[in-house]
């Protein structure tokens, strides 16, 4: 039976989200076996056109403001329809070629030795030139995966209100894999389990998303891993040039709504915190709170300590 590969896409005012599935599809080994759920936000009068995408459901939203990317990510779980694989990406992605065979390669070798792997990470930059075109991708880069850390600035940490993510480049030698005990939302790869033990929490918008992720998949017996080979890059969306998907850099006033947002900001970061120290358990947060104990071990992290003095 041909394996098939479900594509979760979350798509805010994005302008490089066609070229995201272009890549996806021509840098594949085999396309037919892709198929695409995207929730599509555009509150920009810049509606793409999807009709030419013949494995691929879209959800579209109206709604002036953005809603955050937890709730914006869940809308594409509805659109999961048993597939094999669930790829979360980004919607401004390039891919390297026979990224599909690759990356189901690499999962595959990984639980032969471990019972629930899960591949993410921060993946490789690229950029765009002040006329457009595309500037430090490079397709078969021969790149390996960077490897994720908790930031140990932790004052920056505190002034964010969670903890910060840092990836650093690691030299996996004869190893094609790296344990590591934190996730990202622009690259995660996993079997079907995840469609359905891990759906995006409604209630989160930004800051905390990964971390929290991360505690989830880890207390419930799943193990996250880089590995040796570049799969796909990420748009550096701070290389100089416009890149507003935000009300915080947009020049509409949004009045009411810019503040609730502010309000529910806030929520946000409070339940963040309460999932770190364990005053939430169960589904959304941590199995229990002796599992959270454990992975706090292995991160080298002690949330309690960690959110003294966080006002949230």
């Amino acid at each position: 039976m041909k394996k098939t590969i479900f594509i979760s896409i979350a798509a805010y005012n994005e302008p490089d989200l066609i070229q995201t599935i272009k890549s996806a599809l021509d840098m594949s080994a085999h396309p037919d076996r892709l198929r695409f759920g995207v929730s599509c936000h555009y509150n920009d009068n810049n509606i793409p056109d999807l009709s030419g995408f013949s494995n691929l459901k879209k959800i579209n939203l109206d709604y002036p403001a953005q809603l955050g990317c937890p709730p914006s990510r869940l809308n594409t779980f509805y659109l999961y329809d048993d597939e094999d694989y669930f790829l979360q990406i980004d919607a401004h992605m390039l891919f390297e070629e026979n990224w599909d065979e690759d990356l189901i390669s690499a999962y595959e070798s990984l639980k032969n030795i471990f019972e629930k792997p899960v591949i993410s990470t921060y993946v490789h930059w690229w950029s765009r030139n002040e006329d457009g075109s595309i500037k430090n991708y490079k397709n078969n880069s021969g790149l390996t995966m960077p490897v994720l850390t908790p930031c140990n600035n932790l004052e920056y940490n505190k002034s964010q209100s969670h903890l910060m993510i840092n990836s650093y480049s690691y030299d996996y030698q004869d190893q094609f894999y790296k344990e590591h005990f934190l996730t990202s939302g622009h690259f995660i790869f996993c079997d079907k389990s995840f469609a359905t033990e891990i759906l995006p929490d409604q209630l989160m918008l930004f800051g905390g998303e990964e971390p929290v992720l991360a505690i989830r998949l880890w207390t419930r017996g799943y193990r996250i891993f880089s590995i040796n080979k570049a799969i796909v890059w990420h748009r550096n969306k701070f290389d100089g040039n416009k890149y507003n998907r935000d009300w915080r850099f947009d020049d509409r006033n949004l009045g009411e709504l810019q503040n609730h947002y502010l309000r529910k900001m806030g929520k946000s970061l409070k339940r963040v915190k309460d999932f770190c120290i364990g005053n939430i358990t169960g589904y959304w947060g941590a199995k229990d709170l002796e599992s959270l104990v454990e992975y706090e071990k292995v991160l080298g992290v002690n949330f309690n300590d960690f959110y003294e003095g966080i006002g949230y």
